[in-house]
């Protein structure tokens, strides 16, 4: 008796926090960003593949022109192809930096500064290793 109660209040606890969730999720219809923002442009960092490209894709087929940011390399370039071919109506900006490299936000600032981005994706990032006091931001923030 006991273990079927504590096995119920398991299982009300797993539906309840993980299926029902998922459950309310999959019913909403799909927010269209262009018409609830009126957004014309996007900019999506690590957008060459994975969530990043997935999410350049879906925001293309809102009619939403996109910056597509990410390390500069063949996968960039074939994402940037696919993206123009697949959506030719729409307008595409590739911007290749490494956001690992400090000063990659002004080459973003200038290629994107004739244009009004509305919505942001910041997808990309990378990971210090090590200790926090000999890092780059640490050394930038904190010793002057």
């Amino acid at each position: 008796m006991f273990f079927t109660v504590v096995f119920a209040v398991l299982a009300s606890l797993v539906f309840g926090t993980y299926w029902l969730p998922k459950l309310l999720v999959a019913c909403l219809p799909t927010q269209n960003l262009k018409s609830k923002y009126g957004a014309e442009w996007a900019i999506v960092t690590g957008a060459s593949s994975g969530i990043g490209k997935s999410l350049a894709i879906k925001l293309a087929q809102q009619d939403v022109n996109v910056v597509v940011v990410a390390i500069d390399d063949e996968l960039l370039e074939l994402t940037f192809a696919e993206l123009k071919a697949r959506f030719t109506d729409l307008k595409f900006i590739k911007i290749g930096v490494d956001l690992s490299v400090p000063g990659y936000l002004d080459k973003i600032a200038e290629v994107t500064k004739k244009i009004d981005i509305q919505l942001v994706f910041n997808n990309a990032g990378f990971m210090l290793t090590g200790f926090f006091d000999k890092q780059y931001v640490f050394r930038y923030l904190f010793v002057q």
